[in-house]
């Protein structure tokens, strides 16, 4: 724990520069001029126990005299430095301050001890896209930028290009959430790095993280585009993105953008409604594999090792049950992710509690509390003979949004959930 032997990220104010805190940094690059190549000055994420992060900063002057050198990776404690308000747009951390570097500041490395985390992502939704482009007009970019997750569609390998300040190297991808696909151009040193990491043997399909990148537009199409400040990463070991990968399999998902599930070819007949008592008491009458119930979100659960989902209690009135709710699913119900929500209860203290009718919540947790929800439910045959009361819902979305009668088939908006090992899926009932 840090303790009192360091400042955290999130209790730094401009008041004062005789600040201490131990950090890893998770991000290093130069500000360079693109005409003389001359460096501007030195720049730096930092991240802490408490998973807060921002940006720093270091004129070169002031980098020369404290004499360090900063690698990505490594945890330093950093102290006697200013604090000040972050200024512009597609600032490089979700932090409304930064830390501008002194002559006088001091910079040790330390150890590893493995308590602050190797990274920090606030993933953007690939399906948000083009939304969030509508929403860019005169040439105004949001506040901060974003990072986003996907699968790499199609990789063109380095080559380099006359351009009008001269030959550059460039390298060209493609990025997908399985359902849409968005071009990627990266150049100079971006590019070399990126062709290095892309190697034929990487498991497949390979997953990328595009950390700290903007939304573009060329010739009417949406595109990623890049900042000094992007790092690309490719297979990440880490949970978000093992657990992405599993998803586009489920899913048949091949390199190219196409998921082959059949819903576009063949229209799939009408879904039967069952209600869960149903389900437990007498499966047997059911005349198809899959059914269609609805349900409404009573409390949020707490699940603290948990990415991009969240465990919900609900019920139909005919019975209790608990389901995981999935990042996309969440973000159109609620307009923000999982992850978010879940940190939100935590700061705000409302984790695993039963919050009162007419008693004050914030507005995160009302989105989802008391939300009606309908799935589409694929039945397995422990299901059918009553051995097993765990059900796999391949469909999760807004009712209000689709105003179904005989349901013909489940709504392109929605999204199948994460089938993993050692995690209880889609819908329980109890």
């Amino acid at each position: 724990m840090q303790g009192l032997l360091f400042d955290h990220i999130q209790n730094l104010d401009k008041s004062r520069s005789d600040w201490r805190i131990k950090v890893r940094c998770t991000r290093a690059w130069p500000t360079v001029a693109m005409e003389t190549s001359v460096v501007r000055g030195y720049n730096f994420i930092f991240l802490d126990e408490d998973n807060s992060h921002i940006h720093a900063y270091a004129y070169p002057d002031n980098w020369t005299a404290i004499g360090k050198e900063m690698v990505e990776g490594n945890e330093y404690v950093v102290e006697n430095f200013q604090v000040r308000d972050a200024l512009g747009r597609l600032k490089p951390a979700s932090n409304k301050l930064c830390i501008r570097l002194l002559r006088s500041t001091v910079i040790q490395e330390q150890s590893n001890d493995f308590l602050i985390p190797s990274h920090k992502f606030e993933f953007f939704d690939l399906g948000d896209l083009v939304d969030e482009d509508s929403k860019v007009s005169n040439d105004e970019n949001p506040e901060f930028a974003i990072d986003v997750l996907g699968a790499i569609d199609e990789f063109i390998p380095l080559k380099k290009i006359p351009t009008k300040i001269g030959e550059r190297e460039v390298v060209r991808f493609s990025i997908s959430d399985g359902r849409k696909s968005y071009k990627v151009a990266a150049w100079g040193n971006l590019a070399i790095a990126i062709n290095a990491d892309f190697k034929p043997d990487l498991e497949t399909p390979v997953i990328a993280i595009i950390s700290i990148a903007k939304i573009t537009e060329f010739k009417g199409n949406t595109q990623i585009g890049t900042l000094p400040s992007t790092k690309v990463y490719f297979n990440l070991d880490i949970e978000p993105v093992s657990e992405f990968r599993a998803l586009l399999l489920e899913e048949g998902y091949t390199a190219g953008g196409h998921v082959h599930d059949g819903r576009n070819s063949v229209s799939a007949p009408p879904l039967e409604f069952s209600s869960f008592a149903r389900l437990v008491s007498s499966p047997g009458t059911l005349s198809q594999r899959s059914v269609l119930a609805t349900f409404t979100v009573n409390k949020i659960e707490e699940e603290d090792n948990w990415w991009f989902r969240i465990l919900v209690l609900a019920d139909d009135t005919t019975h209790a049950c608990n389901v995981v709710l999935m990042d996309r699913v969440v973000k159109r119900i609620a307009g923000t992710t999982a992850t978010n929500i879940l940190n939100e209860m935590k700061k705000a203290g409302f984790i695993a509690l039963n919050v009162p009718s007419g008693a004050f919540i914030t507005d995160l947790y009302g989105k989802i509390v008391g939300k009606e929800i309908s799935a589409k439910i694929d039945l397995s045959e422990a299901n059918l003979n009553g051995d097993s009361n765990i059900y796999e819902a391949v469909d999760l979305w807004d009712p209000s949004a689709h105003q179904l009668g005989a349901v013909e088939r489940t709504p392109e908006s929605s999204s199948s959930l994460f089938i993993q090992p050692d995690v209880v899926h889609g819908i329980e009932l109890f």
